[in-house]
């Protein structure tokens, strides 16, 4: 069935995969994005994508931008709603209050106008990041949807993520729109922020190993024992499909990730033999490590949607590598 689609953050890492889904489906997309992260050539040449006509460069902090953005949108469009402030490790623990501070700005703008319109569907992309730091304590912390409360996550983007998911909740409930929050695990791909300053755990890694001199050695923060379930930003767009599609009712939460979980150490070491590299990760115990792991129970997500990832960890990784290499020698050749 055709739809109009609305994607915000739609030149990011998860928006790119999911407009050209979205395109081939026959759906029609229009995209906003501030591009602070995303990048216009992310989303550049999609047949069915007109940049001129179907995006939108708009920063969604301001509520007049998303009014502009919401104009075009009537009753019975579907709204996913991707755009966040979010980075590395570091970045996160440095910035809380302006990462706490924009998201909850953001999420408030887009749901108040959401429900004003009253789109047909309303998809909220959260974190595990929310679910409570006591929980999360290793390989073997296998998380669940009813689990998120009582709330305690360690970081301001993990309680900013939960926020906005609440305030859908309370703006939606007495509706007709059809809403979930998808807590996604740790999502990597393409169309990723590679940077070895901002870039998630999976990009800098790799940035960081394709620029090693002979002798040197691929160096990784924490110990090494914490663990993430990585999913594969393709399989998160094919989650966001099926819940565009499903017709009834959906859960508050849907988990999206798999179900075993990855040690920082097994990552890093995987990472240099795909990049050829016979040399082993030096960790630092002294810098921070962030939640000790977590490993996702998906069969919400299996029973409900019948989804199941499928893309596997290995060659995931390989086809990042295939694309951030290219572009590490180019940004070489053009300084």
């Amino acid at each position: 069935m055709y739809m109009k689609i609305l994607i915000t953050g739609v030149a990011g890492m998860i928006g790119s995969y999911l407009l050209r889904d979205l395109i081939s489906s026959g759906h029609k997309v229009i995209g906003v994005d501030n591009l602070s992260r995303g990048k216009l050539d992310h989303i550049k040449g999609v047949n069915g994508f007109n940049l001129e006509k179907d995006f939108m460069k708009a920063d969604l902090s301001s509520i007049e931008s998303c009014e502009e953005i919401f104009a075009r949108l009537t009753k019975g469009d579907v709204i996913i709603h991707l755009a966040d402030v979010v980075a590395g490790l570091g970045y996160v623990f440095d910035n809380e209050h302006h990462i706490f501070r924009e998201n909850n700005i953001i999420n408030s703008n887009i749901v108040t106008l959401s429900r004003r319109i009253a789109p047909c569907r309303f998809i909220y992309v959260g974190t595990a990041c929310s679910f409570p730091k006591s929980l999360q304590l290793g390989s073997k912390s296998v998380m669940r949807e009813e689990m998120l409360f009582p709330a305690e996550p360690e970081s301001s983007y993990g309680w900013s993520k939960l926020i906005g998911s609440l305030e859908m909740k309370y703006a939606f409930k007495k509706s007709n729109i059809i809403f979930t929050t998808l807590i996604l695990h740790n999502v990597y791909g393409r169309y990723t922020d590679y940077s070895i300053q901002t870039g998630q755990v999976i990009p800098s890694l790799i940035h960081k190993a394709l620029l090693l001199k002979s002798g040197e050695h691929l160096k990784v923060w924490g110990d090494g024992s914490q663990s993430r379930s990585f999913i594969h930003a393709s399989d998160v767009s094919s989650a966001l499909v099926k819940v565009i599609n499903y017709p009834n009712t959906l859960p508050e939460y849907i988990q999206i990730g798999p179900n075993q979980a990855t040690t920082i150490s097994d990552l890093a070491k995987e990472i240099l033999r795909l990049c050829g590299i016979e040399l082993k990760p030096q960790f630092d115990s002294s810098a921070p490590m962030g939640d000790l792991g977590r490993a996702c129970d998906y069969s919400v997500a299996q029973s409900i949607l019948e989804w199941t990832p499928s893309t596997s960890l290995r060659d995931g990784l390989q086809d990042l590598i295939t694309w951030i290499k290219p572009r590490l020698n180019q940004s070489k050749s053009n300084p």
